[in-house]
């Protein structure tokens, strides 16, 4: 179901316009100018997905108007504008299903569609479909950039394997940088040359230099660090330009291929048998892994890290529970959170720690439930600018919160400000929450930033989509800048609060 909502009241937002489309899976909305884009996958035709162009919702006549149906390629994730409106950069995810028992895997591609005369019903619309099928023959050398080649099974190739996931598009709408999440990596695409001209693998976090949770029955909450590594796998990514300098900032979510009862990547540490580890995976760590206090419940990947004698030199988590800032012009990673997210969680909100959404418990209850998988899973960002400060907003699956960052001169020391989340009393249940209306930003999907002079309050606002409450959240940021004298020794100089505060939620009475 797509949703107009009419947000010019905060304290009384609703729904003026909505409607269905048939058989089915809407992937995105996204608008630029005076249209709005819908993408979907269709459920019976796995190859083939479509990107709607419609005008604006026209009040008057309680309408939108369909101009042009495009058919792309299969599963259309994420779609994007340039930013003068006159192209749509379509991420094809392309991702396996089962048929007849069997993994099917069509290929991952980029998708641009381009209106060179505007976006009239009578005017050409053209659509170019780029392909991965050049490094199908570079695997060995992406590989040790960190790029993953996953499912491998039926001969498959690693271009039908790449999976894109987000978009982000530079600001003259020459480059477009495509998240290939579960690959862990990022495309390069030349919007005008129409061509895909690099893949850069984004490595390996070492979480012997970080803390974790591992572990959903230790007792509670207990970080520690572990000779592991993470694998980035991010969700989102944005270009933000900072100092003149284009960076790419990524939530790292992390995510496995894992087909029904089929095919799995996924295994647990205490699945690992002695036989299976090389002489490189010390005692310790061998002892951790059957330990489920410890490593034991934690999922790993089994298709990476092993050596050429089939056995593994070490071992790979989903995600890194972060977030990351790098160089667009040369993909270096110049800052990552670290444990900062899980810790401040930890601080700000033990009761919902690594929490997830059973409607019959209650947030206190389920703490600590997903730290045997990805944790927080930050999956989404953006970001602002408010007196000349760049603010990050990261958004975090587990349960759903916000945590705020900010920036004043050196984007390589981002300054946590706050965390906002959207429960009520922990002490109630989900179902409690939600029948009361005081839950929302549960799996923030999406939140996108509005500055003042864009904003119905007047002042910045965040907007937080929350996939599992249901529910559209308008929050306002407000500013405070402290003098010198009051900034903490970790502080940035003359700091940014970021004061929170939920001004009206909207629950679209979805059922559980």
């Amino acid at each position: 179901m797509v949703n107009v909502i009419d947000i010019s009241k905060p304290e009384n937002m609703r729904i003026l316009h909505h409607f269905t489309l048939d058989n089915v899976e809407l992937t995105d909305v996204e608008t630029c100018g005076r249209h709005v884009f819908v993408s979907y996958e269709s459920l019976s035709v796995k190859e083939s997905g479509n990107v709607l162009v419609y005008e604006n919702y026209n009040k008057k006549e309680s309408t939108m108007h369909l101009i042009h149906n495009i058919t792309v390629g299969s599963m259309p994730d994420m779609i994007l504008p340039t930013h003068d409106c006159s192209r749509i950069v379509v991420a094809l995810e392309g991702q396996a299903y089962i048929s007849g028992g069997a993994v099917v895997d069509p290929p991952g591609g980029v998708g641009i569609i381009t209106f060179p005369d505007g976006f009239r019903k009578d005017k050409e619309v053209s659509y170019t479909e780029l392909d991965f099928m050049n490094y199908n023959n570079r695997v060995a050398d992406l590989e040790k950039t960190g790029v993953r080649f996953v499912y491998r099974e039926n001969n498959n190739s690693f271009s039908n394997d790449v999976e894109p996931e987000y978009l982000a598009i530079n600001k003259d709408s020459t480059t477009a940088y495509v998240g290939l999440q579960e690959n862990n990596a990022i495309a390069v695409v030349d919007l005008t040359q129409m061509n895909i001209t690099s893949i850069h693998g984004l490595g390996f976090k070492n979480w012997n230099n970080s803390l974790l949770d591992p572990s959903d029955r230790d007792g509670g909450i207990k970080m520690s660090a572990w000779p592991i590594y993470g694998m980035y796998l991010p969700d989102a990514i944005k270009l933000v330009t900072w100092k003149g300098v284009d960076y790419i900032v990524t939530a790292n979510e992390g995510d496995s291929k894992d087909y029904d009862d089929v095919w799995t990547e996924e295994r647990r540490g205490h699945d690992f048998t002695d036989a299976m580890l090389s002489p490189e995976v010390g005692d310790d760590l061998r002892s951790a892994l059957k330990n489920d206090s410890q490593l034991g419940r934690l999922k790993f990947t089994d298709a990476t890290g092993k050596n050429s004698n089939g056995t593994f030199d070490a071992l790979y988590t989903f995600g890194g529970r972060s977030f990351s800032i790098l160089r667009a012009d040369t993909m270096e990673r110049v800052y990552d959170s670290g444990d900062d997210v899980e810790r401040k969680l930890n601080q700000h909100r033990p009761e919902i720690f690594n929490s997830k959404f059973v409607k019959s418990k209650t947030p206190f209850k389920t703490r600590d439930s997903r730290s045997q998988f990805k944790g927080p899973e930050t999956e989404s960002l953006t970001y602002g600018i408010v007196d000349d400060h760049l603010l990050l907003f990261i958004g975090n699956e587990r349960p759903g919160f916000v945590s705020v960052y900010s920036v004043a001169d050196d984007i390589t020391k981002p300054h946590f400000e706050f965390l906002y989340d959207g429960i009520g009393d922990v002490k109630m249940t989900f179902q409690q929450l939600y029948d009361q209306r005081k839950l929302n930003a549960m799996d923030p999907e999406d939140i996108r930033f509005v500055d003042g002079s864009s904003s119905p309050t007047g002042k910045p606002i965040l907007l937080i989509t929350g996939a599992v409450s249901g529910t559209l959240t308008i929050v306002n940021v407000d500013v405070t800048t402290t003098p010198s004298s009051a900034v903490k020794p970790d502080g940035l100089g003359p700091t940014t609060m970021i004061l929170l505060a939920a001004v009206c939620w909207l629950a679209g009475r979805h059922s559980h």
